[in-house]
């Protein structure tokens, strides 16, 4: 079955329930797009020690970049979904505890658990130490994967992502302990990449309160993608098997759609999925006739409207203003590619950052026709590195 254990929420003894903080969940953006956990066992033969994924990318001058995503397990396996729900947890403490300034992160088994809602029982706690074994040790090759920007080409890495870990008994501790006792260290190389910024937000309440380890990981897939747009589409082979590690023995459509339905009916129930549909096509890359799949996913109402509001009330007429939900796409592409900093950031963030540009050169020049001078802040390449600076810490 791919549905996980009924987790937990009630406080136990060893868990006082506290005021709700904002979660400032994270994700790493390479681990979104290729498997690091097998969903289920079937994916795989038995005694199998390495798994190989790739895709395709589109660069410069449209030129084609194959890109393979080889993971090596130890001797303790491949991790498991419920490894890869650990990790989430482990980023949002690893933000909590010092912001992905030092490798050394300190945590108590406690607080991972109560992070994913689970129980705080013996079983769960030795479900913990067996994930943090199979996170050890487990080596990634990734070729073209990662892509150097100051030499501006492909590398190929073998890096991990956590290299080692001590556990202890918190209810030991003693009151000269400041810190929790138990601590990790993230791999070096994965490390830097974290500090790079090469991570973005990630919604762990959403996350942890859905059941199906499908579901997660097709959440965290297109949480990433909606940065562009509301309109997502894949190859559904690509999907299926490079970005979800679902089996390679399911050979047709049909048998893709049957594994994925209850990762779709997740996603729609809880108000993040509106739509999808398989369509088929000829796929120049591959040279024939395929099937993809497009997702639509439900729009964030309430943040769009209080920024086109606002941008009404500067005076840009509801036309134009209604037309940005088509030109969204684009435009951020294009800011991407001109400012890495953009890759963080989702249609909202955008359109806050360019109205607060707009709001800072309105103080430092004369500005006759406000209305277009937004509006061009929008559609063009303004940018002011003070302002973008100030809301990248605000996001942290």
């Amino acid at each position: 079955m791919e549905k996980q254990e009924k987790r937990n929420t009630v406080p136990t003894e060893r868990s006082s329930p506290k005021q709700e903080k904002v979660r400032q969940g994270k994700d790493e953006l390479n681990l979104v797009e290729f498997p690091l956990a097998l969903l289920r066992k079937e994916n795989f033969k038995k005694n199998q020690k390495t798994l190989t994924f790739t895709d395709y990318v589109k660069g410069k001058n449209n030129t084609i970049t194959k890109r393979e995503w080889t993971i090596k397990a130890n001797d303790s396996g491949f991790p498991t979904a419920s490894a890869e729900d650990t990790l989430i947890a482990l980023f949002e403490i690893a933000k909590e505890f010092n912001n992905f300034s030092d490798r050394k992160i300190h945590f108590s088994r406690q607080q991972v658990l109560e992070k994913m809602a689970c129980p705080l029982t013996v079983q769960y706690y030795q479900r913990l130490e067996k994930d943090l074994d199979s996170l050890v040790g487990l080596t990634i090759k990734a070729k073209n994967a990662f892509y150097d920007k100051e030499k501006e080409k492909f590398a190929t890495i073998a890096f991990g992502i956590i290299d080692d870990y001590i556990l202890f008994d918190e209810s030991k501790r003693t009151n000269a302990d400041v810190l929790p006792l138990s601590s990790f260290n993230w791999n070096e190389y994965f490390f830097k990449s974290l500090q790079s910024g090469y991570i973005k937000s990630l919604d762990t309440k959403f996350y942890f309160a859905l059941e199906l380890p499908l579901s997660k990981k097709l959440f965290r897939l297109l949480d990433k993608r909606k940065y562009f747009t509301n309109e997502i589409d894949f190859d559904l082979s690509t999907l299926a098997f490079e970005k979800l590690g679902l089996s390679r023995s399911y050979t047709n459509k049909g048998q893709i759609a049957r594994k994925l339905q209850h990762a779709h009916r997740e996603l729609i129930e809880t108000g993040f999925l509106k739509d999808f549909t398989y369509k088929q096509g000829f796929d120049e890359l591959f040279n024939e006739k395929r099937w993809q799949i497009v997702y639509t996913l439900e729009p964030d109402e309430i943040k769009h409207t209080e920024l086109y509001k606002k941008l009404i009330d500067y005076g840009i007429p509801k036309a134009l203003v209604n037309r940005l939900s088509k030109l969204r796409q684009n435009i951020i592409k294009e800011e991407i590619r001109k400012n890495i900093n953009f890759v963080k950031f989702t249609w909202e963030d955008y359109l806050t950052v360019k109205i607060r540009t707009f709001e800072y050169l309105k103080t430092k020049q004369e500005i006759r026709n406000k209305s277009a001078f937004l509006w061009r802040c929008i559609l063009e390449n303004f940018i002011e590195e003070e302002v973008t600076k100030a809301f990248l810490e605000e996001k942290k």
